[in-house]
């Protein structure tokens, strides 16, 4: 995979308080991947850089944007675009590694995994963050029903973009 472009946008944000006018600046860097895959990192996230990075892999290897043995860029070539230090993508990769959604060849860099061998990570990935949401979800007062009508519409929803 050959990254095409880098585009760095730098976002001037006004918060209006009770008192006064804060004024903050978010760096998101949006990369452009070979095939029109984006990926985005946000300077203002919770999540760590390495995180960030494991997330956006995470998403384009689900949902088929990267398939099963396409080859990912190399750490040096992501650090070089990204402009953060090798050892950051590293961590990133290793995770993929361990959570079984790449591989690696020696001497021929690193592959995107067939789906049967992340699909258990994911889903257990997937329930525990399911888990935080309906926990939230309760915590801010949705009854049972409305939370199960919830998770109806997004199943059917998603049986309809997986049958397309």
């Amino acid at each position: 995979m050959k990254t095409n472009r880098i585009i760095t946008l730098y976002l001037t944000i006004d918060i209006r308080c009770i008192f006064d006018i804060i004024t903050t600046s978010v760096l998101v860097n949006v990369i452009h991947l070979e095939g029109g895959i984006m990926f985005k990192l946000d300077s203002n996230s919770k999540l760590s850089i390495y995180e960030q990075i494991y997330s956006n892999f995470v998403s384009l290897i689900t949902t088929e944007s990267l398939k099963a043995n396409d080859k990912m860029p190399s750490v040096r070539e992501m650090a070089t675009v990204l402009r953060i230090n090798p050892n950051t993508i590293q961590k990133a990769y290793k995770l993929l590694l361990k959570d079984g959604y790449i591989f690696s060849k020696p001497g021929s860099g690193n592959f995107v995994s067939e789906r049967k061998n992340y699909k258990s990570g994911y889903l257990d990935s997937s329930k525990e963050e399911l888990r935080k949401s309906v926990k939230s979800l309760i915590n801010f007062g949705v009854t049972k029903t409305d939370i199960y009508q919830l998770v109806d519409k997004y199943f059917e929803e998603g049986k309809d973009v997986n049958n397309k």
